[in-house]
């Protein structure tokens, strides 16, 4: 039990007192130092998140650290953000392959095909066209185009069999029809003989007949050999139906060839750019999926998609030197701001910080890297970073 002071009692002696007045001292600069320690430590460890996540959050430390422990020590003023002019903007970045990644899908067509061959390996470099992998369709389309690659040879030997027949045909009704000119000339000087004899009594009028029979025999010989050279005589070979049918059917299975070899395609995965294969997704056996069988990116060239908050929009300017700067890295990347977006969006990327501002509505930066960082940056594409956007007189 606590024993009650007595009124009366005499006081205690100065040097029992004289501890809690400089307890009393004490606790007032202790407040002021972990006051201090509290606002430093939060600055050093969690000024940059603050400033990602909301640049304004710099505006009232000053007012939050002089209501809490009143004026700070000359010495402590060093901690206070840089002035607003001249502050880095910061953003969240991401790394990715000039041109973004390619997400290499099945061609069209290929409907419920499988993977029977994948011919590349992660990190193999790749030009526009290569074969990348083979599905297990190809063999029925490459029976297909067996196929009509045949058809067509048929049909072309149709049609220089029909152009032989047709240049064949001409020539034999251009001799029939010689043949029957002779004959008819032969058959109406015979009868214009016997005629003649016959108006002086000399011959018979059954031998006159048959002269005028064999001459109108002759006439209509004549005239059927003329019809048969007109069939094949059309002026150009080219022109003859019977050629014209030939080479319509040589052209179909021409275009009967080229489809089955377009189909044939629905059987290949070849490189839609040229770059390095920066992932695999699929394994032979497998159905690709919606997202593809693998990943290509322009790694040579690398750049940066940076996040700007629309309030700190206004600060970034093309040309603007950037770092960029994350755990991976022993050193900053460097680069420069090439172009600035059009349109405010949601922010896509997020810091690791929980109490990050998830819905913001920011612009997207691109920062292309110099060669060196290139370099540096070429086995990290989706790399997330921070990115420190250097403005005139930013340290």
């Amino acid at each position: 039990m606590l024993k009650k002071v007595d009124p009366g009692a005499p006081p205690l002696p100065l040097e029992v007192q004289l501890p809690k007045k400089m307890a009393r001292a004490c606790s007032k600069w202790a407040g002021k130092l972990l006051v201090l320690a509290v606002v430093a430590t939060a600055f050093v460890t969690g000024g940059v998140f603050a400033t990602v996540r909301e640049p304004e959050a710099f505006a009232g430390l000053a007012d939050l650290v002089d209501g809490a422990a009143g004026t700070l020590p000359a010495q402590s003023e060093a901690i206070i953000p840089i002035a607003e002019a001249s502050r880095p903007v910061l953003g969240l970045a991401r790394l990715m392959p000039d041109g973004d990644l390619i997400r290499v899908s099945p061609p069209f067509g290929a409907a419920d095909a499988r993977i029977a061959e994948i011919l590349v390996s992660e990190g193999d470099r790749v030009a526009t066209g290569d074969l990348l992998a083979v599905l297990d369709n190809r063999p029925a389309l490459e029976s297909a185009r067996l196929a009509a690659k045949a058809a067509v040879v048929q049909r072309e030997a149709a049609l220089a069999q029909s152009r032989e027949t047709v240049r064949i045909g001409l020539l034999e009704a251009r001799a029939s029809v010689g043949e029957a000119e002779a004959a008819t000339q032969i058959a109406e000087t015979r009868l214009a003989r016997a005629r003649a004899l016959a108006e002086r009594g000399v011959t018979t009028a059954a031998t006159l007949d048959d002269l005028q029979a064999a001459a109108a025999q002759a006439a209509q010989g004549l005239a059927r050999a003329r019809a048969t050279l007109a069939r094949w005589d059309t002026g150009e070979i080219g022109t003859h139906p019977d050629i014209v049918i030939a080479q319509a059917a040589s052209d179909a299975a021409r275009i009967d060839l080229e489809r089955a070899a377009r189909d044939l395609a629905r059987s290949e995965v070849r490189a839609p750019i040229s770059g390095v294969v920066l992932e695999i997704d699929s394994r032979p056996g497998e159905r690709p999926g919606s997202d593809g069988l693998m990943t290509l990116g322009q790694t040579e060239r690398m750049v940066a998609r940076v996040e700007i908050y629309q309030t700190e929009i206004g600060r970034v300017r093309e040309a603007q030197p950037v770092r960029l700067t994350a755990a991976p890295l022993d050193t900053p990347l460097t680069g420069q701001v090439e172009r600035i977006g059009l349109v405010v969006g949601r922010q896509n990327l997020v810091s690791d910080d929980a109490a990050a501002n998830t819905d913001a509505r920011v612009i997207e930066v691109l920062v292309r890297l110099d060669a060196d960082s290139s370099a540096r940056a070429a086995r990290l594409s989706n790399l997330e970073a921070v990115a420190h956007i250097e403005i005139e007189g930013a340290l």
